[in-house]
């Protein structure tokens, strides 16, 4: 029943020309947080320079970068997440 209110912010984002992928989900995420009253900064992995040797060590960067002090990860995660490594990271 909302769909019309938000379908003008939805044309719009698509009637844009997007270089990368990225830029469109970047686009719709805005949208809807901006239908969903969500204020949040938007940060990509890629502009924080935490490039390291494995997975686990890159969500410490990562975490490390912005400040983080807890990192939530679903089920999947247990399956490569070492929980000591971060315990060591601080």
């Amino acid at each position: 029943p909302y769909f019309k209110d938000y379908l003008p912010a939805f044309e719009e984002a698509y009637s844009r020309s997007y270089g990368r992928l990225l830029d469109l989900n970047l686009a719709l995420m805005g949208v809807l947080c901006e239908a969903l009253g969500l204020r949040r900064e938007t940060r990509l992995a890629s502009e924080l320079g935490c490039e390291k040797s494995s997975p686990v060590g890159r969500l410490i960067g990562l975490c490390h970068a912005v400040g983080a002090t807890t990192f939530y990860e679903g089920a999947s995660g247990k399956e490569y997440i070492d929980d000591s490594e971060f315990a060591r990271s601080g």
